[in-house]
């Protein structure tokens, strides 16, 4: 009914009935529109509208065969990362950072440096001193140690479902697996297009 690709991903499109024009239509040469609020009623319980709706979708995507899941859906962008507690099929809470937009000024690396990370996870304060002057791979260490300390109760103890493109994605993949934290890697575009009909399917169903 309508055809839809996240950061650039390229679109899924569903055949339309002769004559029939899309609900929505999303890609790079368009400008945003609405995502169509009845499309996600199921998708996901929980406040919708506290998170943005193409994050509903990829949540919703990243959760097919996951029935009753509990654990944190971790979505990684170029600018902002999106921590999602999902509980019961609910998103209970988020979080929302800006550190992989300071990481891509930085230059990310895939392997952060262990011991420059433990200490601004143990000590943040210390973040902005350990940024001076430093090379690309101590600066991400640095960013992720300080990001972990924030987002402290959406990972520890719980199960995490990455979602993300390379680079971003596996520092951050890096940095919970050292913290002994259980990472399931998902394809954002694979989940995007199960997002996409799962919630279409809801919406039919209903």
């Amino acid at each position: 009914m309508w055809q839809a690709g996240p950061d650039g991903a390229a679109p899924v499109q569903l055949p339309l009935p002769p004559g029939a024009l899309p609900d929505i239509s999303l890609h790079d040469d368009l400008p945003s529109q609405p995502f169509p609020q009845h499309l996600l009623r199921g998708a996901l319980q929980g406040p919708v509208g506290a998170v943005a709706p193409w994050l509903q979708v990829l949540a919703a995507g990243a959760l097919v065969g996951r029935a009753n899941w509990d654990g944190i859906v971790l979505c990684v962008q170029p600018n902002r990362a999106y921590w999602l507690h999902i509980s019961a099929g609910e998103m209970i809470s988020a979080l929302v950072t800006v550190t992989p937009q300071l990481l891509a000024g930085f230059g990310a690396d895939a392997l952060p440096d262990q011991g420059v990370m433990g200490q601004t996870q143990s000590r943040p304060e210390k973040l902005l001193s350990l940024l001076h002057g430093a090379s690309p791979d101590v600066a991400a260490a640095a960013l992720l140690g300080a990001e972990l300390a924030v987002a402290r109760p959406w990972w520890l103890g719980q199960q995490i479902i990455l979602l993300g493109k390379a680079g971003l994605a596996d520092a951050y993949q890096n940095a919970l697996q050292a913290q002994g934290s259980p990472v399931t890697a998902l394809a954002q575009e694979r989940a995007w297009a199960q997002g996409v009909q799962a919630v279409l399917g809801q919406s039919l169903a209903g």
